[in-house]
């Protein structure tokens, strides 16, 4: 009984144009502020990535001199995994 009742929200929604999806929209007097903020903390992002990116260096120039390579290529792997994911949030 609740699958047709669903069924027949979903057919309604759908033959009747869709969901709506308003855009959004900021509170009043926010806009401004929030994009401060949302523009420093891209910035932070991408400075961090970059340095991220130079401390993975420095793990992998001392992990060859140590012979721990092994150690070094999965910390490198889950590393560059949050480096590559926050920026690429970040640029876009």
């Amino acid at each position: 009984m609740t699958q047709a009742i669903l069924f027949h929200a979903l057919a309604v929604h759908v033959l009747a144009g869709g969901v709506p999806n308003p855009a959004p929209a900021a509170p009043p007097g926010l806009a401004g502020p929030m994009n401060t903020i949302l523009g420093w903390g891209k910035w932070s992002v991408l400075i961090c990535g970059v340095a991220g990116v130079l401390i993975l260096f420095a793990i992998f120039g001392s992990a060859f001199g140590r012979g721990r390579v092994p150690f070094s290529i999965f910390l490198a792997a889950v590393l560059g995994f949050g480096l590559w994911v926050s920026t690429a949030i970040a640029i876009f």
